[in-house]
């Protein structure tokens, strides 16, 4: 080899240290994790066995669960405080909800969130995008549902993901922790029923629920 080409070689080298020094030897328990482990501590990776597997975990974490025996006299009187308040309020209802109202709490919502099951975000909504026929509507949706106790089935849908919480084993789900997307009117009805129902609550709760 020419001296010439060795002296090239070494200010490739000098030039460019990343490409040649920058490689990193991982060791199995730093490597991502392909799959998840399912019943039996099999291992899971085909798509449709996974959506499964994690659709029947969040199945388990939010299903009812019976009362403790000696929590059994509270659980009794919590059930007929909610039917005495539910008789109160058939007698007393609220007056419908303005344009004045929606905009408090559109102005409470924040960007940069992720889309809904729907495809739409909060910057639709807030106040300096949205038009005058769109808040219109959503105070004929939201008036509509508060007077009629009936949520349409729209509203129902909500996207589930699901993050590695950095302690444990990756594979095992137990691991992870579920982060609730609800469909943005959806959050915009909920936020009123609390903000306009309760004014003197503060505005800023959190859009996302943990599980």
């Amino acid at each position: 080899m020419s001296k010439g080409l060795l002296l090239i070689i070494f200010i490739a080298i000098l030039i460019y240290p990343i490409t040649i020094f920058k490689t990193k030897i991982v060791s199995k328990s730093e490597r991502p994790a392909y799959g998840q482990k399912g019943q039996g501590g099999n291992l899971v990776t085909n798509p449709e066995e996974l959506q499964q597997l994690y659709s029947n975990t969040f199945d388990e974490r939010l299903k009812h669960r019976e009362m403790f025996p000696d929590m059994s006299d509270i659980k009794v009187l919590n059930e007929k405080l909610f039917h005495l308040n539910l008789k109160l309020s058939k007698t007393k209802k609220s007056k419908p909800w303005i344009k004045k109202d929606l905009l408090k709490v559109l102005r409470s919502l924040k960007s940069g969130k992720s889309r809904d099951p729907h495809g739409l975000i909060f910057e639709l909504f807030k106040e300096e995008t949205a038009i005058n026929d769109l808040l219109d509507s959503l105070l004929i949706l939201f008036n509509g549902i508060k007077k009629n106790q009936v949520i349409p089935d729209f509203l129902i849908y909500g996207n589930i993901t699901s993050l590695y919480k950095n302690k444990g084993e990756r594979r095992d789900l137990e691991n992870e922790r579920g982060i609730f997307n609800l469909v943005t009117i959806r959050t915009i009805l909920d936020l009123s029923l609390i903000h306009i129902s309760e004014p003197t609550r503060p505005l800023y709760i959190s859009y996302a629920v943990f599980c």
